[in-house]
């Protein structure tokens, strides 16, 4: 009997210990591994680019406001603006793709083909297939787009391709191009083509610093009294400055959006070579005075600016903006690349 109390006061104790002991998890209620979502088996994408261009806006990204996803062109009555329109299956399974993109207007004729074969009516009425569309392959499809007679200099249109998985609704993807009416090259004197907002959106969708978004009202404000539309001097600005975040040889506390240098001038790593402002207003003021100069905007030379080069001899030497390079910069491809990697973004935004 004594012998058997002992076992049982051991079992007792045992159990009491086990029962104590931390409880390990079931290994099926354990939290999954961190990892990639699992594939879709249906995900169409689309993406696009201008014909000239092969660089793509769009890949991976997944929407129906076209952000990320908008390729700009700006071009003089009857010039064609061209873009190529890819269409990527990016789920595990077969889809068919359902096409569908913006009609003709008034102003601006959008066509559209499919290995230069013409499928514009299909592709308004959003009856376009493309079938058999395997993982992982994709198909193209080219837009053209021409401003009409009608079209005056700053009309523009918005071409909307929707690409839709004919396998499981409600699956939409759609890219953007958007053309502009235009002079030919970029012309610094003008009525602006956008708005504020749309520039402050543009802005804020890059990272802009605040005070750079809150500088859009001052260009908005000051550039149109002075013949320069706004947007072309507030993108120069955003490549001057990185968006407001500057890290070149000077900071914010210049207030000097674009670069200016002193009357006297100097070396670029020289940040004292650079003209300090007491206000944005005033540094603002600066850049759009010497940029209208440099575009020989009437009335310029001002007898009174606060632009510290405002030298004569500049008057009218860059009428456009293309022709700002080994002018405003030494870099032959400055003002080219406003146009298209800063200004083309924000008239899309």
């Amino acid at each position: 009997m004594a012998r058997g109390g002992r076992r049982t006061g051991t079992a007792l104790l045992l159990l009491a210990v086990v029962l104590l002991l931390p409880v390990a998890v079931d290994a099926q209620e354990a939290p999954p591994a961190e990892g990639p979502p699992p594939a879709e088996d249906h995900r169409p994408d689309g993406r696009i680019r201008r014909k000239s261009s092969p660089v793509w806006a769009g890949d991976g990204i997944y929407n129906t406001t076209s952000v990320g996803q908008t390729q700009v062109a700006v071009v003089p009555r009857t010039t064609i603006a061209r873009f190529v329109v890819r269409f990527d299956n990016d789920g595990t399974d077969p889809d068919t793709f359902v096409i569908q993109g913006s009609k003709n207007t008034e102003r601006f004729l959008i066509s559209y083909t499919v290995d230069g074969a013409p499928v514009s009516s299909h592709v308004r009425n959003g009856t376009y297939r493309l079938r058999d569309v395997a993982p992982g392959a994709f198909r193209l499809m080219t837009v053209e787009v021409v401003a009409r007679s009608p079209a005056a200099v700053g009309d523009h249109v918005a071409a909307r391709i929707a690409v839709s998985s004919g396998e499981e609704e409600g699956l939409v993807d759609r890219v953007k191009a958007v053309v502009y009416r235009g002079p030919g090259r970029t012309q610094i004197v003008g009525e602006t083509f956008t708005t504020l907002a749309t520039a402050e959106r543009w802005a804020g969708d890059r990272e802009a610093t605040p005070r750079f978004v809150t500088n859009a009202r001052l260009y908005f404000e000051l550039a149109p009294s002075r013949g320069v539309r706004p947007e072309i001097a507030y993108a120069q600005s955003a490549k001057e400055t990185g968006y407001g975040n500057f890290g070149g040889v000077i900071d914010a506390t210049w207030r000097n959006p674009c670069g200016l240098k002193t009357a006297e001038g100097g070396g670029n790593d020289d940040p004292e070579a650079h003209q300090r402002f007491d206000t944005w207003r005033q540094g603002v003021t600066a850049c759009i005075d010497h940029l209208a100069l440099y575009a020989g905007a009437p009335g310029y030379p001002r007898p009174v600016t606060p632009d510290p080069r405002h030298f004569p001899f500049l008057q009218g030497v860059a009428p456009t903006v293309e022709q700002l390079g080994t002018r405003w910069a030494p870099d032959p491809e400055y003002g080219v690349s406003i146009v298209f990697d800063y200004l083309h973004p924000l008239l899309g935004s």
